[in-house]
């Protein structure tokens, strides 16, 4: 094989710089309250790194409806590597989308040779503003690996192509394997492998003057793919089973099939708009029942007459016919025929359909200016125009991304009636301690649509903001919308505890346990009520049989500690301190609770020595402060 140009490197090193140039401010960037906690930081399994548990945990989690072991085990690597630094992992996607824009390039520069062509074709997938969310949005991890995987598996498709070696068949197989263990976008990917046939391999070029030979050739390329084809059979069922058992699949009877295909030929045409100009971009965009007559007929009209012409095109410009249908048949498992999830649209569903627009305009545009012989000079000041812009249009939308309140502002004021973003940026003001904007941004999402989690929210708030009969209100109203919701019973307790009102906290508690009779926080918090309510025996049930439940609970072992400890069984309160500290090495109550035994005992050496340990633990502990200085006082210290 020649060896490649030195124009070749030389586009992509210009593709590879530029696209850094502008994503590098992602590495100042924070996470995003939207599904980035479940995947990495509030998730214990990725966050606490590699480990012979997490892996296993990683195979067998069906998470959000998902099933993707590679993607967890991504993010797992980079906790354990960079811990829970939100630059480190944005980077890393960053880093992936450079891989993927590097193995595009090669891939067609492979089939076509067209050094500049393919160039551009590299520079519109890398810096595109609808390819922002896949890249900067770090939970989007999986869009980055299934995307590298599948176009490792189109470049040793290629290469069995051109050597016949089984070698480059069993690692097109292998890697098509991965890209469906990360995400199962490219469950189409048979399918582009038969357009890639038609152009630019021109498999069937050869033998359409013989009939009889077509037939055979036809059914050869087919054969050939036939084990692909079963794997995307198998994951598309997974995919179903996985987003189904998890209940994010809607029904046909909140959202009719008529619905459906009239929303999926909008967002056709929609991706086709943000695309050539990509304004009002959002992370979420709620699904609309309500399009009107004319967009439903004019979107209908549009994608039949494009698909006919680009069926007509395929003797004179074969790359239209390729292209288009590229674009049509990647986007159709997430177009929403099965829909999953409350989004219309989404723009990381386009990261790699539009690839088939990109070639279909490229090459069109190419072919036509071999006609009109324009001069170099327009045509460089025309790219580089487009360049300019596309850079431009991707740097402000890349600086959305900074946090969840840039991102969620901005997706406010380029959508309407969007309960999801007035949700989200209210959570992230809550955890910024902005309460009265975050009960603001509840209070409108509650009005889009009446969601216990968020009346429950709004009692917390309200709580923080010292408003207790709000809260209470709050948390009845939520209760009232779902009367089994655990997390607004919980809330509720502990609302009820701070106004003393012990029995009604017992009463939610028992409602809890009710729904779910093994559930340890219920079970914890019970045995604390017991216990003010001079229930002791009650209460030492409760936390037996917590342990009995999890015997690796550390809290459950910790209460249980305290109870020994109150009922002054210092030895059995010794044991279970112990355990709480063997479990979790950083509980710095536990080891002032144990110096606290040890002084009771007459221990005070031993007892001085795990006050400090608590201390070294965490210096600002007051309770340790005192009794050290209570143990030296007494000591004449």
């Amino acid at each position: 094989m020649a060896r490649p140009h030195i124009t070749v490197y030389l586009i992509c090193l210009i593709v590879i710089v530029w696209t850094t140039i502008c994503y590098i401010s992602v590495s100042n960037f924070d996470f995003i309250a939207f599904d980035d906690g479940s995947y990495v930081f509030n998730n214990s399994h990725i966050n606490s790194g590699i480990s012979i548990s997490n892996i296993r945990w990683a195979f067998t989690a069906i998470f959000h409806g998902n099933w993707h072991p590679l993607t967890w085990l991504s993010h797992m690597l980079d906790c354990h590597v960079y811990g829970l630094n939100p630059g480190a992992h944005h980077i890393t996607n960053l880093q992936f989308h450079l891989i993927n824009t590097i193995l595009l390039y090669i891939i067609f520069y492979l089939l076509t040779k067209k050094q500049l062509l393919c160039g551009l074709l590299a520079f519109l997938f890398a810096m595109h503003p609808l390819h922002v969310e896949s890249v900067v949005w770090i939970a989007e991890r999986k869009d980055m690996l299934s995307t590298c995987f599948g176009l490792l598996s189109i470049l040793y498709y290629i290469k069995y192509i051109k050597n016949k070696k089984w070698a480059s068949y069993a690692a097109m197989i292998f890697f098509y394997i991965l890209s469906l263990m990360s995400k199962q976008m490219f469950v189409t990917l048979p399918f582009l492998l038969l357009l890639l046939d038609i152009w630019p391999l021109n498999r069937l070029t050869d033998c359409k003057q013989n009939p009889q030979y077509f037939s055979k050739h036809i059914r050869h390329i087919l054969y050939e793919k036939w084990p692909l084809f079963v794997l995307s059979i198998l994951f598309c069922c997974l995919a179903i089973f996985t987003q189904h058992a998890c209940g994010t699949i809607k029904t046909f009877e909140s959202i009719p099939l008529s619905t459906r295909l009239a929303n999926a030929c909008y967002s056709y045409i929609s991706y086709l708009t943000k695309t050539i100009w990509p304004y009002d971009l959002a992370v979420f965009y709620p699904y609309s029942t309500h399009l009107s007559l004319w967009q439903i007929i004019g979107s209908v009209l549009f994608l039949f007459g494009m698909t006919g012409m680009a069926i007509g095109c395929y003797r004179q410009y074969p790359y239209v016919t390729v292209g288009w249908f590229w674009y049509i048949i990647m986007l159709l498992p997430v177009i929403g025929i099965i829909q999953i999830g409350s989004q219309s649209m989404a723009d990381r569903y386009t990261y790699m359909p539009l690839t088939g627009i990109f070639i279909m305009v490229i090459w069109r545009i190419s072919s036509y200016l071999k006609t009109i012989h324009p001069q170099k000079t327009i045509i460089l000041l025309f790219i580089t125009g487009v360049m300019t812009w596309l850079t431009v249009c991707t740097t402000h939308q890349i600086s959305y991304w900074e946090n969840s309140i840039t991102l969620f502002q901005h997706t406010l004021k380029v959508t309407s009636n969007n309960h999801l973003a007035h949700t989200n940026i209210a959570s992230a003001y809550y955890q910024s301690k902005q309460y009265k904007q975050a009960l603001y941004h509840y209070q409108k999402a509650f009005e889009l649509g009446q969601l216990v989690e968020i009346a429950c929210s709004m009692g917390k708030i309200y709580e923080k903001l010292g408003d207790m009969a709000h809260a209470e209100a709050s948390y009845q109203m939520a209760l009232s919308i779902s009367p089994n919701h655990i997390e607004t019973r919980l809330s509720y307790v502990e609302l009820l505890k701070k106004q003393n009102k012990d029995n009604n906290a017992l009463k939610q508690i028992e409602h809890i346990l009710k729904i779910e009779p093994d559930h340890l926080e219920a079970l914890i918090l019970k045995s604390n009520l017991l216990i003010k309510l001079e229930k002791k025996q009650d209460a030492l049930d409760c936390l037996l049989h917590a342990i009995h439940i999890n015997p690796n609970h550390e809290t459950a072992h910790f209460y249980l500690g305290n109870y020994y400890l109150m009922t002054q069984q210092y030895e059995k309160g010794l044991t279970c301190f112990q355990k709480v500290i063997e479990l979790n090495p950083l509980f710095y109550q536990a080891y002032n609770n144990i110096g606290v035994i040890l002084s009771h005992i007459g221990k005070y050496k031993g007892a001085e020595s795990f006050f400090k340990k608590a201390l070294d633990i965490q210096p600002n502990y007051d309770m340790a402060k005192q009794h050290i200085q209570i143990l030296y006082k007494d000591q004449n210290k």
